[in-house]
């Protein structure tokens, strides 16, 4: 079990490494090749829009068939993927490539999670998240400022080239760490009562929550990743990328990566939209990289608290036969809230010109109204029967107890 933990750790650094590598690069070499900044929007969104696609069917894939095969197919494919950003020469051409590259990936994250959901148990499952949640942040410390670096020195397609590497390193080391393992069991059910458990997931309270905070996220994250760098150099906004991610990372290792355990999951979620709004904000309202770099900073302590919560929301909220289906639902949201700040981003500097700050504080506006309404529903239905929502996860209580 814990060879399958880290085993999945690891597609999830290979996963995210890949997607904070693209940050920095993958708008300025749009606009390298000829886009307009409406299509320079569309470039950078359409990864998260197949990426949509992907995740819920991935998603239900590896809940009939397994874990591992899965993975290992999305790491293969998305090798060749990126070789294709080698050979692009035109925005049509890299728009196409970015819709292959989001579907490929698009199994990985949701297979990777599920494992480490069926690997702990709902007291424990905030702290491992959030040990996960530091990988993640890992990546985006060292590919941003790497991508950033590689970008200016050597073009933008060793990037990818250097992506696509790295993808197929850990392809090789999943596979010799997870080959001699069980497959976890597959799911038998008939159509029917597969296509009802798709319903339900859909539907389900602490899902809906987990989802809900998650949106406000990435749409900040699309606006972030379209906007600094247009109005930076390559290195500025991989720095400030990296500045986001090492708060991140500290706040994810460290004791406060078990505050939804204690606290329960809703409060820690909209407490945490309201500080990234507080830093989006900062990056709106005052000019200078400085204040760039302290909203980033803000912010990332905002995502730090955000993701183990959300993530070990998603592992409550589902079980073995379904958690797959309820990660790539998670993704997808996650993918679509990219797309929407990556489109408005596009959109409002087409209007108002590069220079323009309003993406963000169109972000923060979003954030924030994510967070009253978080914070308000966990006040009003905070004695309402959804166990692990509002209150602490029952292992953790347990613990307490008896300590």
């Amino acid at each position: 079990m814990k060879s399958n933990l880290w085993a999945a750790r690891l597609v999830i650094f290979a996963a995210f490494f890949d997607l904070f590598l693209q940050f920095p690069v993958v708008a300025p070499y749009a606009e390298e090749l000829g886009a307009s900044p409406v299509y320079l929007g569309l470039i950078v969104g359409a990864f998260s829009a197949s990426n949509i696609v992907g995740n819920i069917v991935a998603g239900l894939v590896i809940d009939r068939w397994g874990r591992k095969v899965p993975i290992e197919i999305g790491l293969v494919t998305t090798v060749l993927v990126l070789i294709l950003y080698a050979v692009s020469s035109t925005p049509d051409q890299l728009l196409g490539t970015r819709l292959l590259h989001g579907l490929s990936v698009s199994v990985l994250t949701p297979g990777a999670f599920s494992m480490i959901g069926d690997s702990t148990t709902g007291g424990q499952r905030a702290r491992a998240m959030g040990i996960s949640g530091t990988l993640i942040g890992l990546t985006a410390v060292t590919a941003p400022p790497l991508a950033g670096i590689m970008g200016d020195r050597l073009g933008f397609t060793a990037v990818f080239v250097g992506s696509a590497v790295v993808m197929l390193s850990v392809a090789v080391f999943f596979w010799l760490m997870t080959h001699s393992q069980e497959r976890h069991r597959e799911i038998k059910n008939s159509e029917g009562k597969f296509l009802t458990g798709v319903v339900k997931i859909w539907t389900r309270p602490s899902l809906l929550l987990a989802n809900f905070s998650v949106f406000g996220l990435t749409v900040a994250n699309g606006t972030m990743i379209t906007v600094l760098p247009i109005n930076f150099s390559a290195s500025e906004s991989g720095m400030a990328f990296s500045v986001y991610a090492v708060i991140a990372v500290l706040v994810m290792g460290g004791p406060t990566n078990r505050l939804s355990d204690r606290w329960g999951r809703a409060q820690i979620l909209g407490s945490s939209l309201g500080i990234m709004a507080i830093g989006l904000s900062i990056i709106a309202a005052l000019e200078g990289f400085g204040f760039t770099l302290l909203g980033m900073a803000v912010f990332g302590l905002g995502f730090g608290l955000l993701f183990p919560a959300a993530t070990a929301l998603v592992a409550d909220g589902s079980n073995i036969d379904e958690r797959g289906g309820a990660f790539g639902m998670f993704y997808a949201v996650y993918s679509g809230g990219v797309v929407v700040g990556t489109f408005a981003s596009g959109l409002i500097m087409d209007i108002f010109g590069d220079a323009t700050r309003l993406p963000f504080a169109f972000a923060a506006g979003t954030v924030l109204l994510g967070a009253i309404v978080l914070i308000t529903v966990s006040r009003v239905f905070k004695k309402s029967s959804a166990a692990g929502i509002f209150t602490a996860a029952p292992e953790f209580m347990r613990k307490t107890r008896n300590s």
